[in-house]
C-alpha cells in the first residue's frame, strides 16, 4: 500500500505525528509518520516507515462505535481482527493479507466475514 496524506476513506486531509517507536505488534522499532482519519463512522491508522517510505501497519475501524477493528501487517504479511467487548480484547489472527478496497468498507467487511467463516 502507498502512502498518502488524504484518507482513502473519505478524502479528507489526515492527521500526521512523526516519532520513533518500537510496534509491539509487528516487532519492528524505527522512525514513524502516523497519519490517522477519524471521520463520519470511520477511524484509519496508517503508520508509515519514514527510512522505507513503506506503510508497516494499517488500522481501519469496522464498526461505527469503533468496537471492531482490522489490523493489517503489511512488514509480516498477516492481519487481525480485534473485538471489544466488556472493556476486554479478543482477537482473530489471519495468517495471510486483507487488502482494503477503498473507499468502500463493505467489501472489506464482506472479505473479513468470508474469511472468518473458514477459521
Amino acid at each position: 500500500m502507498q502512502d498518502t496524506v488524504n484518507c482513502p476513506i473519505c478524502g479528507d486531509k489526515m492527521r500526521s505525528i512523526r516519532e520513533r517507536k518500537n510496534i509491539h505488534f509487528i516487532g519492528k522499532i524505527a522512525d514513524y509518520v502516523e497519519r490517522t482519519c477519524t471521520g463520519t463512522n470511520h477511524s484509519l491508522q496508517i503508520t508509515v516507515d519514514e527510512k522505507t517510505e513503506q506503510v508497516d501497519l494499517l488500522k481501519i475501524s469496522l464498526s461505527p462505535n469503533y468496537s471492531r477493528f482490522i489490523i493489517i501487517d503489511f512488514y509480516n504479511q498477516k492481519c487481525r481482527v480485534v473485538l471489544l467487548k466488556n472493556n476486554k480484547e479478543e482477537s482473530i489472527l489471519i495468517p495471510k493479507m486483507i487488502i482494503p478496497d477503498f473507499p468502500d468498507l463493505s467489501k472489506l467487511k464482506n472479505k473479513i466475514k468470508i474469511y472468518a467463516l473458514f477459521l
